[in-house]
């Protein structure tokens, strides 16, 4: 009789041991389950981005902005013309006028990054891949970088996009799509 019923304890812890793997299973996948239907909901209420940089050895700032940041650094190129224009005129050498030069286009780009905050600003290195998502809403939008240095020659992109919540867009930077900031700088100053 001993015997029969350690079987049954037996059955019993057994049982028990089962019936809380299968708890657990079942735990597990309805937790999966509630977090792709979370992730799937999510999904629908964010736009993304992914950047690709093809450029070798070079790392780029880069922010999304609202609204397209040219038009007001044209602006602030035309407010400052005369005091820059005096003072390249004042240039002891051509060096001096170079530098007069990229500082005039320096200020007057970063100062369009003045209403992105840190955490905003994202880096880019070449030959990676940057993804960026957000809720924000749907529209027009610009990828905007700071300045750097390709051959010489300050060089930044400015690519105007039109997000869609649920969408991925996919961007590359290369040579072929930087914007022109010397040649703007360039036109604007000789108006």
């Amino acid at each position: 009789m001993k015997k029969k019923l350690n079987l049954i304890n037996f059955n019993k812890n057994e049982l028990k041991k089962t019936g809380n793997i299968v708890l657990l299973f079942i735990s597990f996948l309805l937790l999966f389950g509630c977090e792709k239907f979370i992730d799937e909901e999510q999904e629908a209420k964010t736009w993304k981005i992914q950047i690709h940089l093809d450029i070798p050895d070079l790392v780029l700032q880069w922010a999304v902005f609202d609204k397209d940041p040219v038009p007001g650094f044209k602006d602030r190129v035309v407010r400052w013309r005369v005091y820059q224009l005096k003072r390249e005129q004042e240039a002891k050498d051509s060096t001096e006028l170079k530098m007069l030069r990229w500082a005039g286009m320096n200020q007057n780009w970063y100062y369009g990054f003045s209403d992105v905050t840190g955490d905003q600003v994202k880096i880019l290195k070449s030959a990676s891949v940057a993804q960026h998502g957000n809720n924000a809403p749907d529209g027009k939008k610009w990828i905007v970088t700071k300045i750097v240095w390709i051959n010489g020659e300050p060089v930044c992109w400015c690519l105007p996009i039109e997000v869609k919540k649920g969408k991925m867009i996919e961007i590359t930077m290369n040579k072929d799509n930087v914007f022109p900031l010397a040649e703007t700088y360039d036109k604007v100053m000789k108006q």
